[in-house]
């Protein structure tokens, strides 16, 4: 079984550019290998029941400084914008993101300065992966739908495994060959454009 979770770490309060423009890339490529059929239980269309984690682990959270309901809005607003710039395949191209994906929050105190505290929660958020007793666990089984499927996992057979592992890499690998060659056509059309005309003008006054 695969897990279908999403993960997504930010340190309070920076929200810097790169870590945007990073996760602005992972979620192409997942939207793309959806569109592609290349992931198990994505479905025909954006379903409640198949809809995706995206967990937010805040580092660094001091209740004192900020709200949690401050620094989730915050992280709602940013990732609204950055749904809305993506390029995303023409399945999803008018999709919300909250038809897609869950977006849940794990608030961390500081490692340096409270360790005792960062510690335990960093205990909490571990049972949540491994401890189906535990309060949130997030492979529970649905009990409102009729499949009994298990929410944020893609179940994916024993026997299946291997060629199911090795086309989603030979996809990834396909979407970073395509995204090299879109950058390298950007970078040719803002540079040698200029080049090309000056090349044409040599041969013309030859």
């Amino acid at each position: 079984m695969s897990s279908s979770s999403t993960f997504y770490i930010m340190t309070c309060p920076d929200r810097a550019p790169q870590a945007c423009d990073t996760s602005a890339q992972l979620l192409e490529s997942y939207l793309r290998l959806c569109a592609a059929g290349m992931l198990r239980g994505s479905g025909s269309s954006p379903s409640p029941t198949r809809k995706r984690l995206i967990l937010v682990v805040v580092r660094d959270f001091e209740v004192e400084e900020v709200s949690k309901d401050d620094v989730s809005a915050a992280f709602q607003e940013d990732f609204g914008a950055l749904w809305a710039r993506m390029t995303k395949p023409s399945r999803y191209a008018t999709s919300r993101y909250s038809e897609l994906f869950h977006l849940e929050y794990a608030f961390m105190p500081s490692a340096l300065l409270r360790k005792v505290d960062f510690m335990r929660r960093v205990g909490e958020l571990q049972r949540r992966f491994l401890d189906p007793t535990a309060d949130g666990y997030l492979f529970q089984r649905e009990t409102s739908g009729t499949d009994g499927s298990i929410r944020y996992a893609c179940p994916v057979p024993i026997a299946d495994l291997e060629l199911h592992a090795q086309n989603v890499f030979k996809a990834l690998r396909q979407l970073v060959k395509d995204r090299s060659i879109d950058q390298h056509d950007s970078e040719l059309g803002s540079d040698g454009s200029a080049e090309l005309e000056a090349a044409v003008q040599m041969r013309r006054n030859q």
